[in-house]
């Protein structure tokens, strides 16, 4: 998730000619050198965020079979916020400058709708999603991602999608599915037995599509770490009084 936000919280880096430097103050200013160092160290980040995203179905898959899957979405959730909110601390403490972060009210509204669609419902949906389904069946509805979030950043950030860029999402798609290498004899996903686990997993990629479109919205006023830690606090608090009941 930091690594997504990082390389997507400021979409204007990737403007030709253009280069945004942070100085320690956090104020940015504009050069003219090209950003293709700053490009390619984006481009393997992302790469490294898929690998991460492929392992984490089989891993699911793997870990439901011996765990309740309410568990399974909390323990990794709750280690990657404690590991992050030291790093958190450790980057407030080399920051000077503060940013405005608007009304209080609004912005534990806008986390807690980050938290409990993006994370729990997404986490939720996943880890149940596999316990009745087929990984391969997850790894293939996970396509449908890219495109939710395209649709939710319309109408959630006033994003504005090109005819071009509409074309592409069904060819991307059909590109990924050919160097994929599924098992399609492997793939059952209107097989009676796992519908409800493929309607779960569906309802998991909402979550997912739902946090990388909404926290476009946080990433104006606050950190990719700050989201990242606050939303996922909000999850860890959800997801205990679940286990609890």
């Amino acid at each position: 998730r930091l690594i997504l936000l990082r390389c997507t919280a400021k979409p204007e880096a990737y403007a030709p000619g253009t280069v945004q430097v942070v100085n320690k103050g956090g104020m940015t200013s504009e050069s003219g050198s090209p950003r293709e160092k700053p490009r390619t160290r984006y481009f393997l980040l992302l790469i490294l965020v898929n690998l991460m995203w492929a392992f984490q179905y089989t891993g699911a898959k793997i870990a439901t079979q011996e765990l309740d899957p309410i568990m399974v979405a909390f323990l990794p959730m709750l280690m990657a916020t404690v590991l992050l909110s030291f790093l958190l601390l450790l980057s407030r403490r080399k920051r000077r400058t503060s940013l405005e972060r608007g009304k209080f009210g609004r912005q534990l509204l806008n986390f807690l709708l980050l938290g409990i669609v993006g994370c729990v419902l997404a986490q939720f949906g996943l880890t149940n999603g596999v316990k009745y389904s087929l990984a391969s069946n997850a790894s293939v509805i996970a396509l449908v991602i890219p495109v939710l979030t395209a649709l939710l950043a319309t109408f959630l950030v006033g994003e504005k999608m090109s005819r071009l860029l509409w074309i592409s999402f069904p060819l991307a798609i059909v590109g990924v599915v050919m160097v994929s290498g599924v098992d399609w004899h492997s793939v059952h996903l209107l097989r009676g037995k796992y519908m409800a686990g493929n309607l779960m997993i569906l309802i998991g990629c909402f979550g997912s599509a739902f946090y990388n479109a909404y926290c476009k919205r946080l990433l104006r006023t606050f950190t990719p770490l700050e989201v990242v830690v606050y939303s996922f606090a909000v999850a860890d608090v959800v997801l205990f009084f679940v286990l609890m009941e």
